[in-house]
């Protein structure tokens, strides 16, 4: 199965960012520092009067999408007039069932938890072909909303190509502006923000955090 996600980002505009590929979040040659912004700050999600004031325009808030998580419950608002069709496509992916036992096989504490991939519900934790899963199909990018990647986004995972997005998504633990315009953000958490954020490490780990059941509330 190819790799979805492209070797160490050397690219002078992205030295210190993470690529958030279809699949995997790679930091590159990022420094120690942006594996840790905000640790010591207790987690707090932005407001969704901070969200649209970061957007610089109003949001439709649409259906709520609720994770059972391992850690507990988080809640995802939709933002359906933002990004329709991947606000469309999550949902279908919700209420099939899609979600249910797949892990966060990528969390980075102070920078995102990574999440979907339909190959972590049957491979062991920790095999390299987590991450590169997808739902058989691509959904087109629905980048230009706005939406800014602060504390508590919900966007969509792709590869260096556009128009790869699939199934996985990530929840952004603090501002990650170099990420701004790239990635969709379709959603921000509600409830549940500190359980994302007090995830333990996990890049290929033993025990990752998983979610038990996604539904639509």
């Amino acid at each position: 199965m190819p790799s979805y996600c492209p070797p160490v980002v050397t690219l002078r505009g992205l030295l210190a960012a993470a690529l958030v590929c279809a699949t995997t979040l790679t930091l590159g040659n990022s420094p120690a520092s942006a594996r840790t912004v905000a640790a010591d700050a207790t987690p707090r999600a932005a407001t969704l009067q901070e969200v649209e004031k970061a957007a610089g325009h109003k949001v439709v808030k649409g259906t709520t999408v609720v994770l059972q998580t391992s850690k507990g419950k988080i809640e995802i608002v939709m933002f359906p007039k933002e990004a329709p069709k991947t606000v469309a496509n999550f949902l279908k992916l919700v209420k099939s069932g899609f979600y249910n036992n797949t892990t966060f096989h990528r969390v980075i504490p102070g920078f995102v938890s990574q999440g979907g991939d339909p190959l972590s519900k049957t491979l062991k934790p920790g095999d390299g072909r987590i991450g590169t899963g997808d739902p058989g199909y691509k959904i087109e990018d629905e980048h230009g909303n706005g939406l800014k990647h602060i504390p508590g986004a919900v966007a969509m995972a792709h590869s260096a190509m556009p128009n790869s997005a699939g199934c996985q998504f990530y929840i952004t633990h603090a501002p990650i502006t170099h990420l701004d315009g790239g990635y969709t953000i379709f959603g921000h958490v509600t409830k549940g923000f500190e359980l994302a954020a007090s995830m333990a490490h996990c890049e290929g780990c033993a025990t990752p955090e998983r979610i038990i059941k996604a539904s639509v509330r």
